[in-house]
């Protein structure tokens, strides 16, 4: 399974902070912290809010300049919009990238498929529409569907598709982690090829012991077939359950990897 990183979100105040100031050693503290905890693609999301399109490309590449000099992992370029996607993916030059992230929204579909299909991306896509996020299942996947036409379409290749069902808040919605679940399950049915991946760490929003709610609903979610998560991959808790989980739904040739991990940590 695919871990990728997520602490570096202008959403965070230290991050829009670091961003603002050009704080490179922050960043690339975070950098690589998350690489040497486990993280497999490290995610970069330089923000919007109120700043002019110009200023938010070059944050954008800002932070890909920092990544690059840090790690040698592939970088995800997050943003909802458009253009500073672009921006991103073509200041990344040489280095493998992600784009994170498309939807069923008409205007994404026409714009950020387009750049999948240049690049050779790998892409997260939201199982969302012009009407918003879905409350039922079945029209996650329609939108699963409508994007995956496109794609194939397009010729991009399935395998560089991973659907996101999108994690809410169980908090909330009591259903809301069994719905994510039915569709790990159904997506590489409906899309195939596809792969899944979830932003784990909306499930717990609103509750207490947050970190032993992401590191449950992990183990759930990749008995599933869950083929990659957005995660803080310095939390030990949750690398722990993933590492164990790996092991045990055979993953995990004679258990190497969990072994390692073991005496790494217990040194």
């Amino acid at each position: 399974m695919i871990l990728i990183a997520e602490k570096i979100n202008a959403t965070r105040k230290a991050v829009a902070s670091a961003i603002k100031d050009r704080n490179e050693k922050f960043i690339a503290n975070l950098v690589k912290e998350q690489d040497i905890a486990g993280a497999d693609v490290i995610d970069l999301n330089s923000g919007m809010g109120e700043r002019e399109i110009d200023k938010a490309c070059d944050d954008m590449c800002w932070l890909v300049d920092v990544a690059k000099k840090f790690t040698e992992k592939p970088i995800a370029i997050d943003s909802e919009n458009p253009v500073v996607l672009e921006a991103g993916i073509s200041h990344a030059n040489d280095r493998t990238v992600w784009i994170n992230s498309v939807s069923a929204e008409k205007e994404k579909l026409s714009v950020v498929l387009p750049m999948a299909a240049k690049t050779n991306a790998s892409i997260v896509c939201l199982c969302l529409s012009d009407s918003g996020i879905p409350k039922d299942l079945e029209t996650r996947l329609l939108a699963a569907k409508s994007i995956y036409d496109k794609a194939i379409q397009l010729q991009i290749s399935p395998e560089n598709l991973w659907f996101d069902p999108l994690v809410m808040p169980v908090a909330t919605d009591t259903g809301a982690g069994s719905m994510v679940i039915k569709a790990i399950k159904e997506i590489p049915k409906l899309c195939k090829g596809s792969r899944t991946v979830v932003g784990l760490s909306n499930i717990s929003f609103g509750l207490p012991d947050r970190a032993s709610i992401n590191a449950n609903f992990l183990v759930l979610c990749m008995n599933a077939g869950l083929s990659a998560a957005i995660v803080d991959p310095t939390d030990n808790n949750l690398m722990r359950s993933y590492k164990i989980t790996n092991t045990l739904i055979g993953n995990d040739n004679y258990c190497m990897d969990y072994i390692k991990y073991y005496r790494k940590r217990n040194k």
